[in-house]
C-alpha cells in the first residue's frame, strides 16, 4: 500500500444514517409486520415470510440503516459532490413504503424530495433486512420493480391516503419469476437521521 494511500482517506460512499440504531430498528420492526399483515389480507402466501422473520433464521437486520446518496465505486470524480456535502447535518428520514422479496431482502422506499442532500440513486431506498441477497442488492430490487411491472405506481407511493399493497413477479440476479410485494404506508413514519461519509 502506498504512503499516499495510508495518509489520505478516500470516500466509499456518502449517505444519511439513522441517528439511533436501536430506536430505528424497533420502528422498522413494526413497519415490517404491519406491511406483512396488510399484504396477507390479499396475498396469504406471504405468511411464510412472517414465520421466517419470527424464527430469525432467514433474515438479519443490516448493520446500519441508511440511504446512500452517492456511491463512489470506480468514480474518482467525487470531489465536486464532496465539496457540497455537509457532514453531521440533521435530516428527517421519512418512510413511504416497503418492498419485500421473500427469502432475499427487505427495503424501505424513500422520496428524493424529502432531503436537502442530492441523491444519486434512481430510486432512493434504505435496506432493512437481508436474506440470501446482500444490502447492495436493494438497488436491483428497486430497479426490477419500478423500471418494470410497478413503474406506473411508483409516484403514487408518495401520495397521502390509505395504505395499499401490490404483488408482482420479477426476474433478477439470474432468478426468474420471483414474487415481490410492496406496501404503501397509510401513515408515513419518520426517523431522525444525520449525514455521514463512509471511508474505504
Amino acid at each position: 500500500m502506498s504512503l499516499l494511500r495510508l495518509l489520505v482517506q478516500y470516500p466509499l460512499y456518502f449517505g444519511i444514517f439513522t441517528s439511533d440504531y436501536l430506536q430505528s430498528q424497533n420502528a422498522l420492526h413494526g413497519i415490517i409486520f404491519d406491511g406483512i399483515r396488510e399484504i396477507y389480507r390479499t396475498y396469504p402466501e406471504i405468511q411464510q415470510m412472517s414465520i421466517d422473520l419470527v424464527n430469525g433464521d432467514v433474515y438479519k437486520y443490516v448493520s446500519t440503516f441508511h440511504v446512500t446518496t452517492y456511491f463512489m465505486g470506480k468514480d474518482k470524480n467525487y470531489q465536486q459532490y464532496q465539496n457540497q456535502f455537509q457532514t453531521c447535518a440533521p435530516q428527517n428520514m421519512t418512510i413511504h413504503g416497503i418492498a419485500f422479496l421473500p427469502g432475499r431482502i427487505i427495503a424501505c422506499i424513500m422520496k428524493r424530495e424529502d432531503y436537502d442532500v442530492e441523491i444519486q440513486n434512481q430510486y432512493p431506498h434504505m435496506t432493512v433486512m437481508t436474506g440470501s441477497w446482500s444490502p447492495v442488492d436493494s438497488n436491483v430490487l428497486m430497479e426490477s420493480l419500478f423500471n418494470g411491472p410497478l413503474k406506473n405506481v411508483y409516484e403514487s407511493i408518495f401520495e397521502d391516503g390509505q395504505s395499499k399493497t401490490y404483488k408482482t413477479m420479477i426476474s433478477a440476479k439470474g432468478e426468474e419469476n420471483l414474487p415481490a410485494y410492496v406496501y404503501k404506508l397509510g401513515k408515513k413514519v419518520t426517523l431522525s437521521g444525520i449525514t455521514r461519509v463512509i471511508y474505504q
